[in-house]
């Protein structure tokens, strides 16, 4: 699963990057709202899972989304 923003080409790149938020912390609830719609867009065509598994900012989305679990906001 890929972060939902894409980021520009900076020069010498050959290929986009992308990230779950294009700045330092979520800033936003259409942040939070855009990973957990991309997750359940994931689960729904490849699901279900039994685990979840996160590097660096997808770390972050994966403590994000299972917190978000835990509260039952996610199902």
């Amino acid at each position: 699963m890929d972060g939902v923003e894409k980021l520009p080409l900076e020069p010498g790149q050959q290929a986009a990057v992308r990230c779950w938020w294009p700045t330092k912390s979520l800033t936003s609830q259409h942040q939070v709202d855009q990973i957990v719609n991309a997750y359940r867009k994931i689960e729904a065509a490849e699901g279900p899972f039994d685990g979840i598994l996160g590097f660096s900012q997808g770390a972050a989305c994966a403590l994000l989304l299972l917190l978000l679990q835990q509260q039952q906001v996610l199902s």
